[in-house]
C-alpha cells in the first residue's frame, strides 16, 4: 500500500495503543449459565465488525511554479465472525480461531503543473486504486463485568491478529490486493501515457475497547464511533449472543436468477439498465418456520463499496457525442418500494417504513454494465439490540450484488460461461490468434466484461479472442481482416470514440471510461491515393497505438471488382489492417520496375512496350513496368491478404518477353484473383508460387508468416 496509507495506520496504531494502556483494571465476574452449571457452559457467537474510513486531500502548493493536487479515499473493513466463543477463566471468553473477513479499497487522483521550465512543462494527471478481500484467522476477547467488580455494567471487547502461538494453529495472515496506477500528460516536456499494475497486501484491524452493559445481559450489540482524526473515523458494531438462547434471525435471500445475474445500463447514467429484487427475511434462529423472538422495529439496508465507474461502459456516453461521462453511483436502492425510504441522495441506505416485517424485498437499480456493490442489512430489535443479516444457507453477513465469490468485480457468471477461474480484473491474456507470441491487446478483464458501445449497441467482449477497433467513417466495412485472422473486429462510430487533442500519433481511442491502457480505434477513410494505389496504412507496420489512418480508394477498387463491395475491396481492407497490426509484406526488395519491353507473341510479330519519357532527363524513360522478383511481395502463399496479386511481369527463362536493356526473359503476370484467405502461418509459396509450377511467379516469400507477426499492444 502506499506511503499515505501507511501514515494512516501508523496514526491509527498510536491511537489504539494510547487507549489500551488507559484500558481499567478487570475485576471478577458473577455472570452464571442459564442451567446454574456456571460460566465455562456458556459460549458466545456474533459478528464485531471494524470500518475504517479516511479523506484526505493535500493542501495547495505555495510554489508559485509548481501546482500539486492530491486527494485520496480509503475504506479498510475488518469482520470477526464470532463462532463458539469459549469461556477462558474468571470473567473471559477468547479462542485464537476466530474467521476474519476483510476487505480494503482505496482510491486516489492527482494532478501536477510545473511551468518554471517554459521549453519543457509539466502537466501531469494520475488516477490510482487498490483493491482487495479476503479471509483469515483472529483472536477475540471477551470480558463481562458484575457485582462487585471494580468496573460493575461494563464489558471489554478486544480483538486482533495471531502473530504466534505455542498450539501449532492457524497464524493471521495478509490478505492480497491489487493496484493500479494510471498517469498520463506531458512531463518536462516529453508525453507520457503509462499504467501500471502491481499487487501488495493489507491486513485486519484490531478491537480495543470498553463498552457499557446490563448486569447478565444475554446479547451485547452496539456501535462506538471515534474521529481519529479530522479526515479519519474508526466505527466498531458489536453484535453478540449467548449460544442457546432463542435469537432473532435475518436472512438475505436473493432470487433463483442470482447465480445468472448480470448487471445492464441503458442511455445514461440516470436511467436504470436492469434491476435485481432481493428478499429480506427475519424468523427464529435455526428454525425458519417460527417467527423471531424479538420483532423488528426497523431495517437500515446498506450499499457498501457501490462502484462509481465514469460512464455506463468503456465508451459511452461519449465527449464526441456531445455528452460528458459522470461518476454516479452504478447502484441504488429503487426509492418507489412503498415499504422502504431511501434517506440519503445517493440511493445508498434506506430503512424500513413499517415495524415487524418478517418478509419483504428491496430492489436494487442497476445503471452500468460493470457496476457492483455489497447489499448489508441491519435490523434493529424491540429490546435496542440489533442482528446483522446473513445469506440464506451461508454465513457472510453481505451479500455481493452481482454474484462475485473471488471478489474481482467481474460476475462469476461471465466468468464461468468462458471456462475462467481465478481470473485477476486487470489481466489481459487473451491469446487468440496466438500472433508473435505476445498475449493480449490492451483491455482488461474487467473492461472486457464491462463492455462498450458499437455501433450503436452494448457488445461484452471476449477475455478469450483479441479485439480491434475500427473507426469506419466511410462505412467500408472491415474487409476479410477477421476471417484471416481470428481477431474480433469492431466498427464504431466517430460518436463513440474520444479524441487526444494534440496527439501526434492515433487520434481516436474507445477507452475513455477505462482503467487501463487507451485502446485506439482505426481510423478508415475512403479517399483517392496516387495512380494505381488502392490502399495506404499511415503510421504502419505498427501496432495500433503507432497508427494514424488508414487510406483505402475503394472507387479503383470497385473499377477491379467491376462493382462496389466486391472481392478487391475486402482484401484491400484485410491487408491494410494487417499493417495495422504490426504486419509486414510478404518480401521487400526483390520486385523491381523496368522502362521497356519487347514481347514475341507465338505466331506473332514482335511488340514493343516503352514507358513514358522522363521530363527531368531528356532521353530517358519512366520505370513504369513492375516484375515481381523471387521471394518480394508477390510470393509465397498466393492466398495470403497480405500478398500483392497484380503486377505486369514475373521471371520466366521461357518468357515470350523480354526486358530492354537488360535483356531478361519475363511473361506478363496477369491479374490473380484478390487474396481472401487465413493469413499464412509460413513462407511457402503455394499456388501461382508454387515451386513445382513451372515456373512459380515469385515463389517462397522471404518474410511471410503473416498470422506470427500480428500483434495488438506494446
Amino acid at each position: 500500500m502506499s506511503s499515505r496509507l501507511s501514515r494512516f495506520l501508523a496514526s491509527f496504531i498510536v491511537a489504539v495503543l494510547l487507549f489500551a494502556f488507559a484500558a481499567p483494571q478487570l475485576g471478577t465476574p458473577t455472570v452464571q449459565a442459564k442451567d446454574g452449571t456456571g460460566l465455562d457452559k456458556i459460549t458466545w457467537s456474533g459478528t464485531i465488525r471494524v470500518e475504517m474510513q479516511s479523506h484526505h486531500t493535500d493542501p495547495p502548493s505555495n510554489d508559485p511554479y509548481h501546482t500539486n493536487t492530491f486527494t485520496s479515499n480509503q475504506n479498510h473493513v475488518t469482520e470477526y465472525q464470532v463462532q463458539g466463543l469459549p469461556h477462558d477463566a474468571l470473567n473471559q471468553w477468547d479462542n485464537d480461531d476466530q474467521q476474519v473477513q476483510v476487505r480494503y479499497h482505496e482510491d486516489h487522483a492527482g494532478t501536477e503543473v510545473s511551468t518554471q521550465f517554459p521549453s519543457s512543462p509539466t502537466n501531469t494527471h494520475s488516477e490510482g486504486s487498490e483493491d482487495g478481500s479476503g479471509s483469515t484467522t483472529g483472536s477475540v476477547s471477551l470480558w463481562i463485568r458484575g457485582d462487585g467488580e471494580l468496573d460493575q455494567g461494563h464489558c471489554r471487547i478486544e480483538a486482533g491478529g495471531v502473530g504466534s502461538r505455542s498450539d501449532g494453529g492457524q497464524l493471521t495472515k495478509d490478505i492480497s490486493t491489487s493496484r493500479t496506477e494510471h498517469e498520463w500528460g506531458v512531463w518536462s516536456g516529453n508525453p507520457i501515457n503509462d499504467t501500471k499494475n502491481t499487487s501488495s497486501t493489507t491486513y485486519l484491524l484490531g478491537v480495543d475497547m470498553d463498552f457499557t452493559c446490563a448486569k447478565g445481559a444475554h446479547t451485547l450489540s452496539g456501535t462506538q464511533e471515534t474521529e481519529h482524526t479530522a479526515d479519519m473515523t474508526e466505527r466498531v458494531t458489536w453484535n453478540l449472543y449467548q449460544d442457546g438462547d432463542a435469537q432473532t434471525e435475518v436472512e438475505l435471500v436473493p432470487p433463483d436468477a442470482y447465480p445468472d445475474w448480470m448487471p445492464q445500463a441503458d442511455k445514461d447514467e440516470q436511467t436504470v439498465g436492469n434491476f435485481i429484487d432481493i428478499g429480506i427475511v427475519a424468523h427464529t434462529k435455526g428454525d425458519p418456520s417460527l417467527k423471531p423472538p424479538k420483532q423488528v422495529k426497523k431495517y437500515t439496508i446498506t450499499l457498501e463499496n457501490t462502484s462509481r465507474e465514469q460512464g455506463i461502459d468503456l465508451n459511452w456516453p461519449s465527449s464526441m457525442a456531445g455528452a460528458k461521462a459522470t461518476k454516479d453511483y452504478d447502484f441504488r436502492i429503487d426509492p418507489k418500494n412503498t415499504l422502504v425510504k431511501v434517506i440519503d441522495d445517493d440511493g445508498q441506505q434506506a430503512e424500513t417504513t413499517e415495524e415487524n416485517l418478517n418478509d419483504f424485498k428491496v430492489r436494487l437499480n442497476s445503471y452500468d454494465w460493470g457496476g457492483y456493490t455489497t447489499l448489508k442489512v441491519v435490523a434493529t430489535l424491540s429490546d435496542g439490540s440489533t442482528v446483522t443479516a446473513h445469506i440464506h444457507a451461508g454465513t457472510s453477513e453481505s451479500l455481493n450484488v452481482p454474484q462475485d465469490d473471488n471478489q474481482n468485480h467481474i460476475a462469476d457468471v461471465w466468468e464461468k460461461n468462458w471456462g475462467l477461474t481465478g481470473a485477476q480484473a486487470d489481466a489481459d491474456d487473451d491469446d487468440v490468434p496466438v500472433g508473435d507470441g505476445h498475449k493480449g491487446d490492451s483491455i482488461p478483464l474487467y473492461d472486457e466484461y464491462r463492455g462498450f458501445h458499437i455501433g450503436g449497441r452494448h457488445e461484452r467482449l471476449s477475455p478469450i479472442t483479441k479485439d480491434l477497433f475500427i473507426l469506419d467513417s466511410a462505412g467500408l466495412g472491415g474487409g476479410v481482416y477477421s476471417a484471416s485472422t481470428n481477431v474480433a473486429v469492431h466498427l464504431v462510430k466517430s460518436s463513440e470514440t474520444d479524441i487526444i487533442p494534440g496527439n501526434a500519433g492515433a487520434q481516436d481511442y474507445v477507452t475513455a471510461n477505462g482503467h487501463g491502457e487507451k485502446v485506439y480505434a482505426i481510423w478508415l477513410l475512403n479517399r483517392a491515393i496516387e495512380a494505381g494505389v488502392v490502399g495506404q496504412t499511415n503510421g504502419g507496420p505498427s501496432i495500433p497505438q503507432n497508427i494514424e489512418s488508414i487510406w483505402i480508394d475503394a472507387a479503383l477498387c470497385a473499377r477491379v471488382d467491376g462493382g462496389p463491395g466486391g472481392p478487391e475491396l475486402k482484401s484491400t481492407i484485410g491487408h491494410e489492417v494487417g499493417h495495422a497490426t504490426n504486419v509486414l509484406h510478404h518480401g521487400q526488395g526483390p520486385d523491381y520496375e523496368i522502362s521497356s519491353v519487347v514481347c514475341v507473341p507465338p505466331g506473332g510479330a514482335r511488340v514493343f512496350h516503352n514507358c513514358p519519357e522522363d521530363p527531368e532527363h531528356p532521353g530517358r524513360r519512366l520505370n513504369c513496368f513492375g516484375v515481381a522478383g523471387k521471394g518480394g511481395m508477390y510470393s509465397g502463399n498466393d492466398t495470403c491478404p497480405m500478398r500483392y496479386e497484380s503486377t505486369d511481369y514475373y521471371p520466366n527463362k521461357k518468357g515470350e518477353c523480354i526486358s530492354i536493356p537488360a535483356g531478361r526473359f519475363l511473361s506478363p503476370y496477369g491479374q490473380d484473383p484478390p487474396p481472401m484467405g487465413m493469413f499464412c502461418s509460413n513462407p511457402a509459396g503455394t499456388g501461382v508460387n508454387d515451386p513445382s509450377r513451372d515456373p512459380p511467379k515469385a515463389g517462397d516469400a522471404s518474410v511471410g508468416k503473416c498470422a506470427l507477426q500480428i500483434r495488438l499492444k506494446k
